[in-house]
């Protein structure tokens, strides 16, 4: 009785640890962006765009997520369940479209989250620290290249 009690309780562990990594159920890439690199999760299910960064604590200086959409339009994006402040990069194939910089997680969970809009359609969307893209000069009109992509 006492192995299956122990039994049952590590794999409850181990199941309940899997279940609450961040990024399990994410593929990786590599963006770079000039001289810089930055290793992210992919979001290229409804399913995981919608989740997107939200509940997330934290990312690493060059860690992010890259959202990759099947065709190019105006997708709107929100804060909903962000607690980390993020910068919003938005790509059309391998440019850089727009720049949202420094939004903020909502201060409370009310019914009320502003949406942000790239100022042309994309395919591909890219969030980092807030701060990242001034940081590391990144411009309208840069070229990126996205490798890796599952």
């Amino acid at each position: 009785m006492k192995k299956f009690f122990l039994l049952a309780t590590l794999v409850s562990v181990i199941v309940f640890l899997w279940l609450t990594k961040p990024n399990h159920l994410y593929k990786r890439a590599t963006i770079k962006i000039g001289p810089n690199e930055i290793i992210t999760d992919v979001a290229d299910t409804e399913t995981l765009r919608e989740k997107g960064l939200g509940g997330r604590e934290k990312l690493a200086e060059n860690e992010g997520m890259l959202f990759l959409f099947p065709e190019k339009y105006y997708y709107s994006f929100w804060m909903k369940g962000m607690i980390i402040p993020i910068d919003v990069v938005w790509l059309s194939d391998n440019e850089i479209i727009d720049i949202t910089e420094n939004l903020l997680p909502p201060k409370s969970n009310n019914n009320y989250l502003p949406s942000f809009r790239p100022k042309a359609p994309v395919n591909k969307v890219l969030e980092v620290n807030a701060g990242y893209a001034k940081a590391k000069g990144l411009k309208i009109g840069e070229r990126v290249v996205v490798e890796n992509i599952p």
